[in-house]
């Protein structure tokens, strides 16, 4: 798999471990990763132009290779007609909503630094639809529907589509990765 695919994107639900993932196959297979949240979000949360971010996610489909994760509809087109492999975190909402819950409450514990110096605040993750929580209510099954459509009718065919439901799925999939790799030094 090392030099099989210089093009993969991971997508999947708000919390579904999209960023893990990618940060684990960018280490493993030496390819850059890209956060699309880290390109999409500035300084107070501030959201980029609709043509500011595709711009630049064209100019980031065209490097030599990438691990772009992210579920972004607005540039779906743009990243998954380039990707070679696709690899959807398909998880329950209830997991999805327990990782929401339980990230979204470290990070205001911590006051992790999220995108471009944002913190996650109490008040706004808990009473208002800006919140991390509302989103992922609001978004799951839209996100699902379109990528379960995009998987179904082989939307994109050139791309080798894997969907993955389970967290033992994903640390095969990591294992069976790491052993090609060692096989092919």
């Amino acid at each position: 798999m090392k030099n099989k695919y210089k093009y993969i994107t991971i997508v999947g639900s708000t919390c579904s471990g999209k960023t893990t993932l990618a940060r684990h196959l960018s280490r493993i297979l030496h390819i850059p990763h890209i956060e699309l949240d880290a390109i999409y979000w500035g300084p107070d949360w501030t959201a980029k132009s609709f043509p500011e971010f595709r711009k630049e996610v064209e100019e980031i489909v065209e490097r030599d290779s990438w691990i772009i994760e992210g579920n972004y509809m607005s540039v779906q087109d743009i990243v998954l007609s380039k990707a070679e492999l696709v690899i959807w975190l398909n998880y329950s909402f209830p997991l999805v909503f327990y990782r929401a819950l339980t990230r979204t409450i470290k990070r205001m514990i911590t006051q992790e630094e999220v995108f471009s110096g944002n913190k996650e605040r109490f008040v706004e993750q808990f009473f208002t639809r800006n919140s991390l929580l509302y989103w992922v209510i609001k978004t799951y099954k839209k996100k699902k529907d379109n990528m379960r459509f995009i998987f179904d009718h082989n939307i994109y065919s050139n791309a080798k589509k894997i969907e993955l439901d389970k967290t033992r799925e994903i640390r095969d999939f990591l294992n069976s990765i790491n052993e090609s790799t060692l096989k092919r030094q």
